[in-house]
């Protein structure tokens, strides 16, 4: 038995052919009686392509809560051409703790097209695993019912489990996923995972620490720059964590993940050639600031968790 069910990706479907827009859901096999569509892989996605938010995501077991979770890399050949990479810009979910005992994971995934029309998703091929776990893997079965809980818009979705990650860092799991036609891809996902000594710093802007004249004021918060390179105290924390994902060259999103410990640190973003500065900050992290997730790095005078951690508005420099 193959599983249809393919998200929404918004205009791009509406301007390809009818062929490629019949989108069927439930058990069987697809028929498409409009003409050849496209060849296309089925595909996982991280960050949804419809709304740039996340669509396959670490969640509680309760989904009440979204972990920060974005695609690193991926086979897949979708019909909008590649995966979108990164972590969600915008997201206020949290780095998922170390020691929690009751996660799932929810994935969400795109039909094949094998040139004559949809090709329903193989519902046992559907697996995440992890290069970092040996024997790690969980299944992830057609969930409808759970769709766009939490921070996630998966369709489909793993029974809870134990986090199989100790330690701070960006960890790896490895989502698969074949077709009816034969066809078949992966996505590596990358989860935010924090030690409650751990800050972690998912970072998007800069707090500039001044007001923009409005009524009443507002803080002026300035984006990071897509490929540019955001290091903390001179490098301190790059590669230092076990599994050393790049994240301090920010990604196609524009966010860089950070991790570091209470205390006096300074944040600089530089353009890619590691060189120009294009801007600066030192602030101090309280101790209760522990085990929480920063979503810009503060102003300078930014002395509390409440002042480094609440949601803003950011503008381009």
């Amino acid at each position: 038995m193959t599983q249809d069910k393919n998200l929404s990706r918004g205009g791009l479907l509406a301007a390809l052919s009818a062929s490629a827009a019949i989108l069927l859901s439930g058990c069987g096999g697809a028929t498409n009686n409009a003409g050849p569509a496209p060849v296309a892989s089925p595909t996982i996605y991280g960050i949804n392509p419809g709304d740039a938010m996340a669509g396959s995501a670490l969640q509680s077991s309760d989904a009440k809560t979204g972990y920060l979770t974005g695609a690193l890399s991926s086979t897949a050949h979708p019909l909008e051409g590649t995966v979108p990479l990164g972590f969600p810009a915008g997201t206020m979910a949290s780095a998922v703790p170390a020691s929690q005992t009751s996660v799932t994971f929810r994935a969400e995934i795109a039909n094949g097209n094998a040139g004559n029309g949809i090709s329903g998703i193989v519902p046992s091929s559907v697996v995440v695993t992890s290069p970092e776990v040996t024997g790690f893997s969980q299944a992830l079965t057609f969930d409808s019912a759970g769709t766009g809980n939490g921070l996630n818009a998966g369709q489909y979705t793993t029974a809870p489990f134990t986090l199989p990650f100790t330690t701070s860092g960006i960890h790896q799991f490895t989502a698969a996923v074949a077709d009816a036609s034969g066809q078949s891809s992966t996505t590596t996902l990358g989860v935010v995972v924090a030690v409650p000594t751990d800050v972690a710093l998912f970072l998007q802007s800069f707090d500039s620490g001044k007001t923009d004249g409005k009524t009443p004021p507002s803080e002026v918060f300035n984006a990071i720059t897509a490929g540019d390179i955001v290091q903390i105290d001179g490098g301190q924390g790059t590669g230092v964590y076990p599994t050393g994902y790049a994240a301090t060259t920010a990604d196609a999103q524009a966010t860089v993940v950070l991790f570091t410990a209470p205390g006096a640190h300074t944040v600089t973003e530089f353009k890619p050639d590691g060189k120009t500065v294009v801007q600066t900050s030192t602030f101090t992290l309280p101790a209760a600031a522990a085990g929480t997730t920063l979503y810009a790095v503060p102003a300078p005078a930014a002395t509390t968790v409440a002042a480094v951690s609440k949601p803003h508005l950011v503008k381009r420099h």
